[in-house]
């Protein structure tokens, strides 16, 4: 779906992150001065202003630590051309192999064939997650009828 555009500059890498090094370091300097002073000398003010640098460090930190991955690359049809897409199309789609035959409907140009086999593949992921969201419901029930019962017991 996406194509990779090769290669990228390095140049913004080179400019920046050096940059952002040096700030980072500057504002752990910083904070770790205002930590060493005694707590009488600080005010109420400094004391929340290292709060707030150190709180907006660590969320940025979070940020980057909770990024998702980059989505793998869908494949594609490994045929040459469209009549040859869209026959092994079909076999796919005959053995129960929807994802593959979309993509080779994809690849062949038959984008309603290619929908109706990403619908098809689509089909059994939703039937095992509502399989799941069912055990957890009833899961969820036992639990708080067993909460209910331990209050409702005479102690």
């Amino acid at each position: 779906m996406f194509m990779h555009a090769g290669l990228r500059p390095l140049w913004p890498v080179m400019a920046f992150v050096p940059w952002l090094i040096l700030g980072v370091g500057l504002l752990l300097h910083a904070a770790a001065q205002r930590l060493r002073q005694p707590l009488a000398l600080r005010s109420r003010s400094s004391q929340l202003s290292v709060m707030a640098v150190l709180g907006l460090g660590l969320l940025a930190a979070a940020r980057v630590v909770m990024a998702d991955s980059p989505a793998p690359e869908s494949r594609t049809c490994e045929v040459g051309t469209a009549q040859e897409a869209a026959s092994l199309a079909d076999r796919l789609y005959a053995k129960g192999e929807y994802q593959r035959a979309g993509e080779c409907y994809r690849a062949a140009g038959d984008l309603v064939h290619a929908n109706l086999a990403f619908l098809q593949a689509a089909g059994p992921a939703g039937e095992d997650t509502a399989r799941e969201l069912k055990a957890q419901k009833d899961a969820a029930k036992a639990l708080f009828a067993s909460v209910g019962q331990a209050f409702r017991k005479s102690h």
